[in-house]
């Protein structure tokens, strides 16, 4: 059953339980358990000889709780292959029902059908397998190429961004009147005389006349407080030659702000202030596969193979919204997403040796990789860096290499959505990183027909590695938070400040992000230590025998151990709490110990990790099938199995 996270749930159990093999090694890493795209996406549906699912009690020869398991095709002593171009494109595309009904406007503003949804895909496959001649039926091959294109347009969705008003500080569209201009003058509280109440308390229902636009925008540096109680004057800008409440003067505006706001595109519905601006991008990939297997029969008994599977999987974007784009549909840094591509890899070799006729041994070296580059679409364009924005004084990385993130809190007095939509995703998952596992593996089993036995003894050792750096630069990107609260004013008689109610709206988040006012208290970490390497060295032996009681039952057995030591780090380069030492500076119990030999004793604890090995994974494995005729069989199994996670690593973890 496929996942929603690329994982198959199999057997009913849970995510990153089952595991993925190519020619019986394990092709997966440590941060992809499971992960069914370094098969998926590195290897051709033609390279696929056979497959196999286990989905319940699984062979002691597996790891985990179910199993995937791809064999790559052979060379034969014909020739065999295949060149096949598969074209799906927008003209073929029949026409759905809704989007048979969608309709669009042309470039006059009229209605008019909507095209089809654009998609266009095509895939190119080539595969040829035989012998190498000249070799004595002693040397074959298999190889394959595909490549997938594929582009589908964009999808949209309704987003808010300022106005073209608010951009300038005017923000009178928050009171009515949205696309015509906003309001002018000074109608409204505290200083108008409509409206009920006294001092700072004077509201004025928005949109009435006379008190068409009350104040609710407060200036912060003219905060005055007379014992407990504050309180801030409006601001009063000039507009139309007119004094006018909610709009800020120029001089208050930021440069640095209104640098940032410059690549914001005009809203596509002018006339409101929520899901003003209706914006989409195009998604699509390209992903390049080449497969080989080469065997070659060094005698009747023994043949050395390779095995290769290599691909390439590059993202047109990883963008995940808001879709905030240039009004021709271009990319722009308020964009959330990135860029990324991926290249998973898979590389074998195999001997394989029949010792007798009852006795056949496999030996198997494989190297996985899972190489993950994904890079934050506002680095290195330079007209989007924050450094050449204005911000200056931050600490090198991406800080000041990529545009910020923003987020606008709501004010409660206006309508829910009219704020902007949080700029990038406002989130270090966009920021630049690199993700480098490894994992290295070998392999050996030993086959023994022995009677009605048919015993495996195995083993499978793995040398496991995660080099990870996110962010990959001493920081990471900028995220910031504005809220209403620097434009807002106080509660009346008191010193706290207040966003108001219903009817009575006090500051606004965009005002204060015109102001520069970032509403909390902006946190950037220092990676002193940008790429760690996460280390792990598990080791498996098992045992199993499928014994044929009589021509009606057959009983499998089998014993697993997996060792599963706990995460370490190449360079020892992290901290632990120890609560067996004393606090120096409090005389409590706990204090941070380094790992390795820094400093020496108490500083760090002269070890890898100070957790201990759990040595009791012990995994049997029974399964009984009884055959009552030749069309029943009665199958049960019953099984302990052991997989990866949390401190000993696996995708859980």
């Amino acid at each position: 059953e496929n996942g929603a996270t690329r994982l198959p749930y199999v057997g009913g159990t849970g995510n990153y339980l089952g595991q993925l093999y190519l020619d019986g090694m394990p092709a997966e890493t440590v941060s992809q358990q499971g992960d069914n795209r370094l098969v998926s996406e590195s290897m051709s549906v033609d390279s696929v000889d056979s497959f196999q699912i286990v989905t319940s009690t699984p062979p002691a020869e597996y790891m985990g709780a179910g199993a995937e398991n791809f064999t790559m095709k052979s060379g034969g002593l014909k020739l065999h292959g295949q060149v096949s171009d598969f074209v799906r494109n927008t003209i073929f595309d029949s026409w759905s029902f809704s989007a048979k009904a969608a309709t669009t406007h042309n470039a006059l503003g009229a209605v008019v059908p909507a095209p089809k949804p654009i998609e266009h895909r095509n895939e190119f496959s080539a595969s040829a397998g035989w012998k190498v001649p000249h070799t004595g039926d002693k040397l074959f091959f298999f190889v394959a190429y595909d490549k997938f294109h594929a582009r589908a347009g964009a999808s949209y969705s309704l987003y808010t961004i300022p106005t073209m008003l608010m951009r300038t500080g005017d923000f009178t569209e928050l009171n009515g009147n949205v696309g015509s201009g906003g309001q002018t003058g000074l109608s409204g509280n505290p200083e108008g005389v409509t409206g009920t109440g006294t001092g700072n308390a004077i509201t004025c229902a928005p949109g009435t006349f006379p008190c068409v636009n009350p104040a609710f925008l407060y200036d912060p540096t003219t905060t005055s407080c007379v014992g407990s109680a504050c309180s801030r004057q409006p601001f009063k800008g000039v507009k139309n030659g007119v004094p006018t409440y909610n709009v800020i003067p120029t001089s208050y505006i930021s440069p640095i702000m209104q640098a940032n706001q410059q690549f914001l595109p005009p809203p596509t519905n002018p006339a409101v202030i929520s899901n003003n601006f209706l914006g989409g991008f195009p998604s699509g990939y390209d992903n390049h596969v080449i497969d080989w297997r080469v065997d070659y029969d060094l005698s009747k008994k023994q043949r050395i193979s390779s095995v290769g599977a290599m691909g390439t999987y590059d993202y047109l974007n990883n963008f995940a919204g808001p879709f905030i784009t240039t009004a021709s549909g271009g990319a722009t840094p308020y964009i959330g997403g990135d860029l990324a591509a991926i290249f998973p890899k898979n590389y074998q070799v195999e001997d394989s040796y029949v010792i007798n006729a009852r006795m056949t041994n496999q030996f198997k070296y494989g190297f996985t990789r899972f190489y993950q580059d994904i890079k934050d679409e506002t680095q290195g364009i330079t007209a989007w860096e924050e450094a050449t924005l204005g911000v200056t004084n931050l600490p090198g990385g991406q800080a000041g290499q990529e545009f910020f993130g923003a987020t606008f809190s709501t004010t409660p007095g206006f309508a829910s959505g009219n704020v902007p939509t949080t700029w990038r995703g406002a989130s270090g998952s966009v920021s630049t990183q690199l993700t480098t596992p490894n994992n290295y593996t070998i392999v050996d089993n030993l086959q023994w027909l022995k009677g009605k036995h048919a015993l495996t003894f195995g083993i499978t050792y793995q040398w496991q590695e995660i080099n990870n750096a996110n962010p990959s630069t001493f920081t990471g990107g900028l995220d910031l938070t504005y809220t209403g609260y620097d434009t807002a004013n106080f509660t009346n008689g008191s010193s706290a400040l207040t966003l108001g109610g219903t009817g009575s709206a006090s500051g606004y988040s965009y005002a204060s992000y015109l102001l520069g006012a970032v509403g909390s208290t902006p946190t950037l970490t220092l990676q002193y230590v940008a790429e760690e390497g996460g280390r792990y060295r598990p080791v498996s032996p098992f045992v199993m025998d499928s014994w044929k009681v009589s021509d009606k039952l057959t009983l499998d057995l089998g014993l697993r151990w997996d060792y599963l030591p706990p995460y370490r780090e190449v360079k020892d380069h992290w901290t632990f709490l120890n609560p067996s030492l004393t606090n120096a500076a409090t005389g409590t119990p706990g204090e941070l110990q380094f790992a390795g030999n820094y400093g020496g004793t108490g500083v760090s604890c002269g070890c890898t990790t100070p957790v201990s090995t759990y040595w009791k994974n012990w995994g049997p494995r029974i399964g009984i099938a009884y055959s009552v005729d030749n069309k029943t069989v009665f199958r049960v199994g019953f099984g302990e199995v052991f997989s990866q996670a949390g401190g000993v690593g696996g995708r859980g973890g």
